[in-house]
This record gives C-alpha cells, structure tokens and sequence, in this order.
C-alpha cells in the first residue's frame, strides 16, 4: 500500500493516520510519503508487515519508532524526510527481523547545530545504507549479521552552511567515529565523503572489509584513502571515484600533487588486492600519482580499470600510464 500526501504550504498541524489501517493483518508492504507532519496511531498491530518505507516531516508529535513498534516480522525498514524536533534527541530503532536499513534525513538550517541519538537495536541486520546532511549519533547494539554498509556523509554540495558549521564542530567529529565504529566489521564499505567532511582520523580498523567504494571530491583527503588502506588487510576490491564539485572555489585547483603515499605499502595491496576501477578521472597530478602507487605496489593484482571524465591532460599523456611500472605482471591495464 503506497500513501502519498503533499501540501503546499508547510502546516504546523499534524495528521494522524486511521486506527484500521494499523490494525490490518494481512498487510506486508506499507509507503507513507509526506510533506507534513503525519503521525501513526497510538494503537495497533501489523503482525504481517516486512516492508515499511516512511518520508514525512519529524517532530515532536510522530518520532519514528510510533510507526515500527508493533511490527513482529519487519525485515526492511526505510525512515526519510526532514527533521525539526525540539524535545527528542534519543531514536530507539528495535527491530528483532530487521535485515535492512535505510536513513536518509535533513534538517533545517536551525537545527544544524542539533545532534540526535540513534540507538539502532537489530541484531540481524545486513545493510545499512545513511544519507544525512548533519550526522547523528548512531549507535548498535550489535552488528554481527551486519555485512555491507553505505554512508553519504553529505547529501548536496549546496549545504555550505552546514559544511562551514561541521568544519568547527567536534559533534560532527564524534558521530562519524562511533559511526564507523559501530559498522567496523562490515565486508563492503561505500563512503561517500563529499565534500571532504570526513577525516582519516576518525578510520578503525577495518579487519573483514574485502570491497571498499570511496568517492573523493575535488581530490581533496587523499590521506583517509591512505588511512583505510593500511586499515583494511583483507581489502581485495577498491572502487575509487572522483566527484569534481569546486563549488564557488572553495577547493581550489592546485598544481602540487596532494598524494602522499603512506610510510609503508599496506598489506592489502602486496597479498590481496584483485582489482581496482578509478572513474571520473581527469588527469591531475595528483590522480594520477595515487594511481601510479597502486599499480606498482599491487602485488597480486589482476585488474585496473580506469573511467576518465573531462580531461585536463591529453589523451597521449593519459595512454603513457598503461606503460607504468606493474607490481602484478598478470594485470591488466583498461583505460576508456
């Protein structure tokens, strides 16, 4: 069942959803989309629901648990929408059958500076995918089911403000630690770090991931690349991809390589590393240092393929890399 309702002018008002909906038991799969505050029940029961996907406006009135507190079997559970609480700031996401979950929340510009607590009780869970342009606390109770992991740490470039607030902000530093703590033993790991919020000091260690994606913006924190490599031994897969932002140049293009490469090859790259896929490149210097590094220091690698996007070398200059010393004779250099 898919519910959509939408105003056009924002409403202080609440709308509160029909008691018999929430009594339904043969109900498995429920949509509630909304542009204002919507609330569930007080009361009911959906002993057949597996699937609940939520977007609406948070407040006071309808905190997220209100909707998935008397769901017995709900295996996948997505909370959307935009945050204005002015009392709550503890979530208790308790789920016994949970195996996906999906947040994907902002807030207005009055509530940057107002961090919440997730408390993330589901002991099966698999995926967890965040999207959140001002991030919380998240804390799990226990994450050992808990497999593939994905974290957008900044929804849009155009939160300016918010970047400037969490350059500042110790919050912003805690949360994404205890955060990447609580999913440290994850097999995939996608880190969406635009633009460049997240540092290499809040990396632990990383001991069963075996594919990473990481999207860099403007090349900017090649040391947390770095970090994750010398953190993740049994690392065999890296996706890594360039988002070329420069808004209003608060990155500027710079003619010195950014690369740094770490004080010793990781062990990932000399016993492990199979392939690795480098989109959006456009031939900086600094790109094209980090992936001369990891092809020559790659000792088993099979694969490197590269996707360019706008070019800022030519085309003969990008075809001399395929001529870069290999650590690997089997690899394959792939360039289009």
């Amino acid at each position: 069942m898919n519910l959509s309702l939408w105003a056009e002018d924002h409403t202080e008002d609440h709308f509160e959803l029909p008691q018999s909906l929430f009594m339904c038991t043969t109900l498995e799969k429920l949509t509630v989309f909304s542009s204002f505050n919507i609330c569930a029940p007080p009361r009911g029961s959906l002993p057949s629901l597996k699937v609940l996907h939520v977007s609406v406006l948070w407040s006071d009135e309808n905190a997220p648990e209100s909707y998935f507190r008397n769901c017995p079997v709900l295996e996948d559970l997505t909370i959307g929408g935009k945050i204005c609480f002015h009392d709550i700031v503890y979530i208790d996401i308790t789920a016994p059958t949970l195996k996906r979950l999906y947040i994907s929340l902002s807030c207005y510009n009055e509530y940057y500076d107002s961090w919440y607590t997730f408390s993330i009780n589901a002991p099966n869970i698999e995926y967890f995918d965040l999207k959140e342009d001002a991030i919380s606390n998240y804390i799990f109770k226990t994450t050992k089911s808990l497999a593939k992991a994905r974290v957008h740490f900044l929804d849009e470039i155009q939160y300016q403000d918010c970047i400037e607030f969490l350059d500042k902000d110790p919050g912003f530093a805690t949360g994404a630690t205890v955060l990447l703590a609580g999913i440290s033993n994850v097999e995939y790991l996608s880190l969406d770090n635009q633009p460049n919020c997240l540092e290499a000091c809040y990396v632990p260690a990383l001991e069963n991931l075996t594919k990473l994606k990481l999207v860099l913006c403007d090349c900017y924190h090649w040391e947390l690349l770095t970090e994750l490599l010398m953190r993740s031994p049994k690392l065999k897969c890296l996706v890594l991809e360039h988002i070329h932002a420069n808004v209003d140049n608060k990155y500027p293009e710079q003619s010195e390589s950014r690369w740094i490469p770490p004080d010793f090859v990781p062990i990932c790259l000399l016993t492990r590393f199979e392939t690795i896929k480098i989109r959006g490149l456009k031939g900086n210097r600094d790109e094209m240092d980090a992936a001369r590094y990891l092809l020559k220091n790659s000792d088993v690698l099979n694969e490197m393929a590269i996707y360019t996007g706008d070019l800022q070398c030519t085309k003969e200059e990008l075809f001399e890399f395929g001529k870069f010393p290999r650590g690997s004779k089997a690899c394959k250099v792939l360039l289009s």
